[in-house]
């Protein structure tokens, strides 16, 4: 299998990507979206500790997208009334237990990256954010992916740094640390994106020092991913499904 590179196919991206950065800048600042502390490893032990947290983001990207799967495959030949219905009433219910699901949610992502949330909480959004937004994506509700991923896997990563702290037998970084990993990895592994997740990461928080720390949590999750599921992304699951199913 050969694969051609050729500049003429990334260069309309790279003019899209640098248009769009100059507009944000001039009309937003060139401040981080999250206001992130300058966070890194401790010490070279915790590497395998990033390795794990990859696994186990892989891990629940793979339940994500089968749930999407699982969903629209119920859910394709029925009207949109009934699809949107039914992933408000699920979304409605999870928030009983917690609130934190309602909307995009940022506020409660700041939240984790600022290492103010508790063990108990981070896990139940871990469960709640993903299946309400797994239904609600598998019944073809528009809306983004990307927000969502964000929100999952930085709660895996704050429930993964806490649950380290309580267990690990020498200091360990913070669990806004681990958050800031999580949150780019489980969107990586969701979208099959691994080079767009670091970018993210980048971009997103301004601190050159997590970049290795993210390349080994994307990329040990995108590994997981492939093996459990292998080469399709949750909009190629979406679309081979829902190719002609919506209706009004």
């Amino acid at each position: 299998l050969r694969i051609r590179y050729e500049v003429s196919r990334f260069l309309p991206v790279i003019v899209a990507s640098v248009v769009g950065a100059v507009i944000s800048r001039l009309t937003l600042g060139s401040a981080p979206t999250f206001g992130v502390a300058p966070l890194q490893i401790l010490a070279n032990w915790e590497l395998p500790s990033l390795v794990l947290l990859g696994v186990t983001i892989g891990l629940l990207a793979a339940a994500f997208i089968g749930l999407c799967e699982w969903v629209a495959l119920r859910g394709r030949a029925w009207g949109n009334a009934l699809t949107f219905s039914l992933a408000g009433l699920v979304t409605g219910v999870l928030a009983l237990w917690t609130p934190q699901v309602m909307g995009t949610s940022y506020h409660t992502l700041e939240a984790l990256l600022a290492g103010e949330e508790e063990l108990g909480l981070v896990l139940a959004l871990v469960l709640t954010k993903l299946l309400a937004t797994g239904t609600a994506v598998g019944m073809r509700v528009p809306g983004g992916l990307i927000g969502p991923t964000l929100l999952i896997g930085g709660a895996a990563g704050s429930a993964f740094g806490l649950l380290l702290h309580l267990w690990a037998p020498f200091d360990a970084a913070s669990p806004a640390f681990y958050a800031t990993v999580g949150m780019v990895a489980m969107m990586g592994a969701v979208l099959r994106a691994p080079l767009a997740a670091l970018t993210a990461l980048l971009e997103l928080t301004g601190n050159p020092n997590i970049i290795l720390p993210g390349m080994i949590a994307v990329a040990s999750a995108e590994l997981i991913n492939r093996l459990v599921l292998g080469k399709e992304s949750v909009f190629d699951i979406l679309s081979r499904i829902q190719g002609g199913a919506a209706r009004p």
